[in-house]
């Protein structure tokens, strides 16, 4: 997926170097597999604002992506944020400040051990994927309710670990205002639905 989005935007950056229409371009690399049909693009923007829109097949696609682990990796999920106290989400700051020889040294977040824990298990289940795009849209949040959808919370999951990277402190957001268990009680429940047994169809007479 990831070689067929960078060939995409580099033909459609092609296309308008040469003044070609986006249409004709993208009609062309949605023949490609994993491709889709293409509706209608006037311009490179609305190709770009296309590739940001969420529709049901993401919805469906992004937690398509946790199918892959087994029973143990997701037995460590249920148990690693079934350990995690509200002391190991408590997050310290460490190491900024002046120091006596006049540098200056940016604090940092020192994470529990269990925190960590928790994190490398969604990463295990695959609730990090570079199927979503992170950095093209808001992170996902909970409903009033605290509770958030399972493509969400493979969104929310992949915006917070991998923005770790870049901005030091999203997880300690995520474990301070409750999105890092939302995120766990999704995965969860979306797991034990997965896996439990298909109810016989109703409108299906049994074979004397």
């Amino acid at each position: 997926m990831r070689e067929l989005e960078g060939k995409w935007a580099h033909e459609v950056f092609r296309a308008g170097q040469r003044e070609a229409a986006p249409v004709v371009v993208v009609a062309g690399l949605a023949r490609a597999k994993g491709a889709g049909a293409v509706v209608g693009a006037s311009s490179k923007e609305v190709v770009e604002e296309l590739a940001r829109t969420v529709t049901e097949a993401d919805d469906h696609r992004l937690p398509a992506q946790l199918s892959g682990a087994d029973s143990d990796t997701w037995r460590e999920l249920a148990d690693a944020f079934d350990a995690l106290t509200d002391e190991d989400r408590h997050v310290e700051w460490v190491g900024g400040g002046k120091q006596p020889n006049g540098t200056i040294h940016v604090a940092y977040p020192r994470y529990s051990e269990p925190l960590m824990r928790v994190c490398a298990a969604l990463r295990a289940v695959g609730a990090v994927t570079p199927e979503y795009r992170w950095t093209e849209a808001p992170l996902p949040t909970p409903a009033p309710d605290g509770r958030i959808a399972p493509a969400h919370a493979v969104r929310a999951a992949t915006t917070v670990l991998v923005g770790e990277r870049i901005s030091e402190g999203m997880i300690a957001d995520a474990a301070k205002d409750g999105l890092l268990d939302a995120i766990g009680a999704s995965l969860r429940a979306w797991h034990v639905r997965r896996t439990l047994p298909t109810p016989p169809d109703p409108r299906r007479t049994p074979t004397p």
